[in-house]
């Protein structure tokens, strides 16, 4: 027995040598202190032997032969493990090194074509980190040379730094603003797009929302919301005070009390922070009758940068806007409602006057968005134009002074074509315009029940899908005419068209 408990303290004095050599090479309390443990365990190894060879003298010398082992044995098994810790402090030292290799933000000066940087289709992601890789060509062009401007991120500090994400979500709105370690979302897509939004925003470092703004409850704005509640934490919810009878409007204020959020609506003139940016509601500065003009507008200031959002105001919302008093005088523009004719008056963008102007559409929408008037005015201003149906999301980055671009402005100014084909969601009220076939004074004359909202005042046909989402309480039939009706104060739907 004695034999085994000598190779068991043995093999201990060789592991705590290899420790004492490799604590030496790494640490030298650690080292001392093996060292110590390790000759404690001599006597031991000169024992063991003596007793393997049967030798009863020479003690010093077994002792010497013992010891002169252990530390071989402990001096190779040494250099293994701080080899082994030297290559995995040198991975850790690459790996930091890696990451702290400042990003090139391309600023496009001028480019005679427009790439396109999807957030995704089918709730994938197709943008990485900002967006600021979206310029994978470089291809050069005959007729217009690619000119480039490089900066690093470093240059503009991530405190100081301000990015406006304009999104590609097809037939709808959603921009995410950072700033400073804190963001802002204002309005959410469809509700199609409530993951895309979320994997975007996660991309984005997203875990807290300080601000989520929904301009007004049309779906393609607010349908996206209940993810976007559900996923993030939300400190501030601000919406319209215009409520919609929709699926769409019920979905998002069951998932608000879910969450235990009470969403409020700003005041007209309040000013909030985000980083070291500020914000100001502009609007709805009256109580309308529409939900589109009740859409909440807003300046966001960085330094000497603006960048003004109206939602979907239209003409009668942006008027107001002007005389209220608040300047609406910006850099950037996000072209009211999708680049409908309905928005973006002569006077209203004169007023603005911007340097850059955002259309927020689809490819090939029913709404022939962005209209052909609003293209026109923007070319006549000399506005540099964006357009997600063209480039996908859009990434804009202020320093406090100028505006870079992850992309081009587009060159196309080719204007959507209406149809009425392709129709809204089931969000009845929308008041998005699909063009009328005919003229008022060219419908054929209709003889037959109209379906009323009372609580939208908005009329439809029966077999209209919108009336399929009307609360009973709020249906109402009539016999009256398309006149008498709209005389009441209802005004027609834009789906059905009655």
């Amino acid at each position: 027995m004695s034999i085994i408990r000598d190779i068991i303290l043995y093999a201990i004095s060789v592991l705590l040598g290899v420790i004492t050599v490799g604590g030496f090479m790494t640490s030298i309390p650690a080292g001392v202190l093996f060292l110590l443990a390790t000759l404690l365990c001599l006597p031991a190894t000169h024992s063991l032997l003596r007793k393997l060879t049967g030798n009863k003298a020479g003690k010093g010398i077994f002792a010497l032969i013992g010891f002169l082992l252990a530390l071989v044995l402990a001096f190779a098994g040494g250099m293994l493990a701080a080899n082994k810790e030297r290559a995995e402090e040198e991975t850790k030292s690459n790996a930091k090194t890696a990451g702290s290799i400042s990003t090139i933000h391309m600023s496009v000066v001028e480019d005679d074509s427009t790439q396109r940087n999807d957030v995704g289709e089918n709730d994938s992601v197709q943008s990485d980190d900002a967006g600021k890789d979206a310029l994978t060509d470089t291809e050069d062009k005959s007729d217009t040379e690619k000119k480039i401007s490089q900066e690093t991120t470093n240059d503009i500090p991530e405190p100081s730094r301000l990015e406006v994400h304009f999104l590609d979500v097809g037939q709808g709105d959603a921009t995410l603003i950072k700033c400073g370690g804190q963001y802002m979302l204002i309005d959410a897509g469809d509700d199609t797009k409530g993951t895309v939004i979320w994997n975007y925003l996660r991309k984005q470092g997203v875990e807290t929302l300080d601000y989520l703004i929904l301009t007004h409850p049309d779906s393609d704005h607010i349908g996206g919301a209940p993810v976007v509640l559900t996923k993030f934490d939300v400190n501030h919810v601000f919406v319209s005070n215009y409520k919609k009878d929709t699926t769409a409007y019920h979905k998002l204020i069951q998932a608000l009390d879910d969450q235990l959020i009470e969403a409020a609506t700003p005041n007209t003139g309040s000013t909030y922070n985000l980083g070291n940016a500020t914000f100001q509601i502009l609007a709805p500065v009256n109580t309308y009758n529409n939900a589109n003009d009740s859409s909440i507008a807003l300046m966001v200031t960085h330094g000497e940068n603006t960048f003004l959002f109206t939602g979907d105001a239209e003409i009668q919302a942006e008027a107001d806007m002007l005389v209220n008093g608040n300047s609406v005088d910006a850099d950037v523009y996000q072209v009211g409602h999708h680049g409908s004719s309905s928005s973006s008056s002569s006077n209203f963008l004169n007023a603005v006057s911007p340097a850059y102007a955002v259309i927020s559409c689809e490819e090939g929408n029913s709404y022939g968005h962005p209209h052909a008037e609003v293209l026109n005015n923007l070319r006549t201003m000399d506005v540099d134009v964006f357009r997600t149906d063209e480039q996908g999301s859009i990434v804009a980055t202020s320093d406090g002074k100028e505006i870079t671009w992850n992309c081009a402005p587009t060159t196309s100014w080719q204007a959507g074509e209406r149809t009425l084909s392709g129709g809204r969601d089931d969000d009845e009220g929308d008041t998005d315009e699909l063009v009328e076939a005919e003229s008022d004074s060219e419908k054929t004359d209709y003889d037959g029940e109209y379906i009323l909202n009372t609580n939208t005042m908005k009329f439809h046909l029966p077999d209209c899908a919108s009336v399929d989402e009307m609360a009973e309480e709020n249906k109402e039939t009539s016999k009256l005419s398309r006149e008498e009706i709209m005389e009441d104060g209802y005004e027609a739907c834009q789906n059905c068209n009655p």
